[in-house]
């Protein structure tokens, strides 16, 4: 093996085992997704939650249909013009 063929060869030998400690490093840091995954804040009360699911449970399924109905409408007429929401137009405003 000539003084060429080796130098390219120890070359090429360094330059894999650099990619390899570079993906290693790479897989053991966060990526981005992950880090924008974690929690912003610490978990409810559970006092808080607990008042929560008990008034839940003492609403009738036509109360909580009323307030998804409720929010949907407010979404809905916030993007309409004040007239084409009093006349129930189903045009979309745009400025």
């Amino acid at each position: 093996m000539g003084p060429r063929r080796r130098t390219t060869a120890l070359a090429a030998t360094v330059v894999a085992i650099s990619l390899m400690v570079a993906g290693g490093v790479m897989a053991a840091t966060q990526s981005r997704d992950e880090a924008a995954l974690q929690p912003t804040r610490a978990a409810a009360d559970r006092g808080i939650e607990r008042r929560v699911d008990r008034l839940l449970a003492q609403m009738t399924l036509d109360e909580k249909l009323q307030q998804v109905q409720l929010l949907s409408d407010g979404a809905r007429s916030a993007t309409r013009t004040p007239a084409r929401a009093w006349a129930g137009s189903s045009a979309w405003w745009t400025p």
